[in-house]
């Protein structure tokens, strides 16, 4: 189940989050294990959980073996993806966004701790090569799992969004990326150029959806898992 109060929030510093609200992702049948979420009362993406995130979040649950993997999330936002994982035992867990953003991931891993002890921040802007070679450093080579939620949004965004996708991803890398589907034209074509662009470096194959969480789906939110494609040496 998914809790929601409105409250001020303090980070570990004392400063106060005006008109924060607060929602409480349950990971596990008995409640034992929660991740809280403090989230802007209102607002743009970036400070608030959007319900294909929670989808994400939720399907980690349920399909299990996120345990022990190295995890990278893309447009973090919140948080509240990476989080998930790393309460179900994902390690190590490293979150990404916009510098802006930074104050508010760390403090929904403080207030998280120490659920959470693997989970740290990189500050990321799409498309940036320099870095993108930094984040990998940081990591040690590309992570088992990269996690993106609710990213395909806007149409300027998409081919900076690709071109990190393509870079972080190793042999390896395995993807899964949730969207919410919208009715619009521009959202419809953001999506269809955010497919088309991948086709140049990733697989991809569509989770069905009796394979999310039973109590936490929707036919508008979709599951995709992605995997770069294998280069085919032919025999001279």
């Amino acid at each position: 189940m998914e809790s929601e109060t409105e409250k001020e929030s303090k980070n570990e510093n004392g400063k106060v989050y005006d008109k924060m609200f607060r929602r409480e992702i349950e990971l596990s049948d008995d409640e034992s294990v929660t991740v809280i979420i403090d989230q802007a009362a209102e607002g743009d993406t970036g400070v608030v959980v959007w319900d294909a995130g929670i989808v994400l979040a939720k399907y980690l649950q349920a399909s299990g073996g996120v345990s022990g993997r190295g995890v990278l999330e893309l447009g973090s936002g919140t948080g509240a993806v990476g989080l998930a994982a790393a309460a179900l035992g994902a390690s190590p867990v490293t979150l990404t966004d916009l510098p802006p953003l930074m104050e508010l991931l760390q403090h929904n891993i403080h207030i998280n701790r120490p659920l959470v002890s693997s989970t740290s921040t990189f500050p990321l802007v799409w498309g940036d090569r320099d870095q993108g070679e930094e984040l990998l450093s940081h990591l040690g080579g590309p992570p088992d799992l990269l996690l993106a939620s609710d990213c395909v949004f806007y149409p300027d965004s998409v081919p900076p969004l690709v071109a990190s996708l393509t870079q972080l991803c190793g042999p390896s890398t395995e993807l899964l990326l949730s969207y919410e589907e919208r009715e619009s034209q521009e959202k419809l074509d953001t999506v269809k150029l955010f497919f088309r662009l991948m086709s140049a470096s990733f697989e991809w194959s569509k989770t069905p959806l009796s394979s999310h969480h039973p109590e936490f789906r929707s036919e508008d939110i979709q599951i995709f898992r992605f995997a770069v494609k294998k280069i085919v040496e032919v025999e001279s």
